[in-house]
């Protein structure tokens, strides 16, 4: 997923400012919770051959969409719903 990194003649990784950006964008991306599969993508969309905003676009809002699913599921109403569901169960 990172660019090839150069090596010093005694073997030390040599990072330059794009390594750390590309590792920032990762970093962050992962702090938003996209999956490592889509972070994959959206660098991708970075190459000179495929710089798509659009693509991007669509991908960040799949992302959101996803996260807002998630907080449906999540809700009080779906946990109230599994808590009467347990509490019946034990009863």
């Amino acid at each position: 997923m990172m660019l090839a990194l150069a090596r010093t003649s005694s073997g030390y990784r040599v990072n330059d400012e794009a390594h750390f950006k590309q590792l920032y964008f990762i970093c962050r991306a992962r702090e938003l919770g996209f999956p490592i599969g889509r972070v994959q993508e959206l660098l991708s969309l970075s190459a000179p051959d495929e710089t798509s905003c659009e693509v991007a676009s669509d991908i960040a809002v799949g992302h959101v969409e996803d996260i807002q699913q998630k907080i449906l599921e999540l809700s009080w109403e779906s946990w109230a719903r599994a808590v009467s569901v347990m509490t019946k169960r034990n009863v």
